[in-house]
């Protein structure tokens, strides 16, 4: 176990006077997939989106926190993550299968749980509010990600998804871009507000850690967008601006009404 997950584990009973519960070290596998077939950097899937485009993704990053492991009576346990100082910090962890155009994979979370029998998962995409209106360029890893950036106002990409889209075989490519973040925000740094924050609840069912895999399924995401083609005045796709072409997206996060919806998203599933 990570010597800060002990120390963390430790001052917990302190507060109670309770004797330490053993601890169990958890790791989560996540994958990418269109359908049933598996997402690479510059690897061409077919059939996404509305007209059954094809996509090669260039970029494809995501943020999650607020990790908890759900018990068989649906008590949330927090999962201390690992402080790896690369991927993970601060409760916030760096997903990755494809940064600027190159193979980066990294598809782990990582932390410790007190020993249970837990029997599913939930967590936020994104990063917290309380993290998320800072100086990436000063802060520690994963947040030091200036490609996860948008300004210290509108804070971090809490999903980036950069494609090539090919309406037919021989079809010359279209960028299309997911960016999802916070919007609606003003205030200083450091005291940012947004009116959407626009962060996911995943909550995820019959999840057993050892045998299971957190799935986000990218034909679920765009299943009713046209990636292949733009509205009027959104030339890159999704970026969250009133003039983009977002609204499937957004109702496939679960993301209609002023707090997001684990019940109403379609994305993130499990195998």
């Amino acid at each position: 176990m990570k010597r800060e997950a002990l120390f963390a584990l430790a001052a917990a009973c302190a507060l109670t006077g309770a004797a330490p519960a053993p601890a169990q070290h958890v790791t989560l596998r996540f994958a990418v997939t269109a359908g049933e077939v598996p997402v690479a950097c510059d690897a061409r899937v077919p059939g996404v989106g509305a007209r059954g485009s094809s996509i090669e993704p260039q970029d494809l990053r995501f943020y999650v926190s607020e990790v908890r492991l759900v018990g068989a009576g649906g008590a949330e346990t927090p999962l201390a993550l690992d402080e790896d100082h690369a991927w993970q910090s601060q409760g916030v962890a760096l997903l990755s299968w494809c940064a600027d155009g190159r193979t980066d994979v990294h598809d782990t979370v990582a932390g410790t749980v007190p020993a249970g029998d837990y029997r599913g998962v939930r967590f936020s995409l994104g990063v917290p509010d309380r993290l998320n209106h800072a100086d990436a360029t000063l802060a520690a890893a994963p947040l030091n990600v200036t490609g996860m950036f948008w300004s210290w106002q509108d804070g971090y990409k809490f999903l980036r998804l950069d494609m090539r889209t090919f309406a037919a075989p021989n079809a010359k490519p279209t960028t299309w871009l997911v960016h999802l973040g916070s919007t609606a925000c003003s205030g200083e740094a450091g005291a940012t507000k947004c009116a959407r924050a626009n962060r996911p609840a995943i909550a995820l069912t019959r999840f057993d850690w050892r045998k299971n895999v957190i799935v986000a399924d990218l034909q679920r995401l765009l299943a009713t967008t046209d990636v292949a083609s733009h509205a009027p005045r959104a030339p890159v796709g999704c970026m969250m601006d009133a003039n983009d072409d977002c609204s499937g997206v957004i109702a496939a996060l679960g993301l209609r009404g002023d707090a997001p919806s684990p019940a109403a998203q379609t994305v993130f599933r499990v195998r």
